[in-house]
């Protein structure tokens, strides 16, 4: 187990692909969004696109921290040579946290803001 934890992952060295990464998961956060509308979506009416079109720009913005700016802060942490498998995990998980977190609070400010309860789930 310890072998296979610590194996060499490879880490994104090209720039632009980290900035293409970072936008194709936003847009697709919203477009998902936007065709199967869960989570009582479907019952905001005023300013859905632009409702939707937040979660994708956090998720983006979240992206762009941890993929293009934290390598530049933290260049040791991100070195392609030591990069591995529980590193990758590791920011998988912080990233999936952080967008969880701030699309929550977003939610609830948004709706909050146009007066509309969703359903409890």
């Amino acid at each position: 187990m310890n072998q296979w934890i610590l194996a060499p992952f490879p880490f994104f060295e090209s720039s632009k692909i980290k900035w293409i990464v970072s936008i194709v998961f936003g847009l697709f956060i919203f477009l998902f969004l936007l065709t199967f509308q869960p989570f009582g979506i479907s019952e905001v009416y005023p300013n859905k696109l632009l409702y939707l079109a937040g979660f994708g720009l956090i998720t983006t913005l979240i992206l762009i921290i941890s993929l293009v700016v934290l390598p530049l802060i933290l260049p040791q942490f991100f070195e392609n040579q030591k990069w591995n498998v529980v590193k990758q995990i590791l920011l998988l998980l912080i990233n999936t946290l952080v967008i969880a977190g701030i699309n929550y609070e977003y939610s609830h400010r948004f709706l909050s803001a146009i007066h509309i309860q969703t359903p409890n789930y």
